[in-house]
């Protein structure tokens, strides 16, 4: 599943298990693959309980509510979904000095002034030779979203899809 979205909300409960996971609610912008309702919710391993009880994966994305992202999650045998590849599968959408949209990576510590730093590393040559640039480099939310319909099975991205702004009336589902 490929959602665009708005973090609702994350809390930290037990899992079945009784370790803790975090739970992420995420609304729906647009959905580029699969078939969801009026939330996301995504699980992963990981938090602090009321209790005290701490578990850390490294390498777990981390979810901020009213943040824009873009995920890629998997179904999980327990219901709901989890963030495929765990930081590999989540974008935080953020916005260049031009009113363009980007998706930018987790992977690298994404947030929306990670935007601004390649804009930097751009400006003085050293965007396309350092490791760190390359990781989280910024793609274009509109070249992205083609590149994605490209490469599943879902139906092509209509150009009313792609867009200026992240508000949406309603989210658009695919199968």
């Amino acid at each position: 599943m490929i959602v665009e979205g708005v973090v609702v909300s994350t809390r930290v409960g037990p899992d079945t298990q009784g370790r803790p996971e975090t739970i992420t609610l995420v609304r729906p912008l647009d959905v580029l693959k699969g078939d969801v309702g009026e939330a996301l919710v995504l699980h992963q391993l990981g938090g602090t309980l009321p209790d005290g009880r701490k578990a850390l994966l490294v390498g777990s994305p981390r979810y901020t509510p009213g943040t824009h992202v873009l995920v890629f999650a998997i179904a999980r045998p327990e219901g709901d979904y989890q963030t495929a590849e765990m930081l590999l599968g989540k974008f935080d959408v953020a916005r260049d000095a031009s009113g363009r949209l980007f998706a930018v990576p987790a992977l690298a510590g994404s947030d929306a002034a990670r935007l601004g730093e390649y804009e930097l590393l751009q400006r003085d040559g050293a965007a396309a030779s350092t490791v760190k640039s390359q990781l989280g480099r910024p793609r274009a939310l509109d070249a992205f979203f083609a590149t994605c319909s490209k490469r599943t099975s879902a139906a092509p991205i209509r150009a009313s899809v792609i867009r200026k702004t992240p508000e949406r009336a309603a989210p658009r589902r695919t199968g």
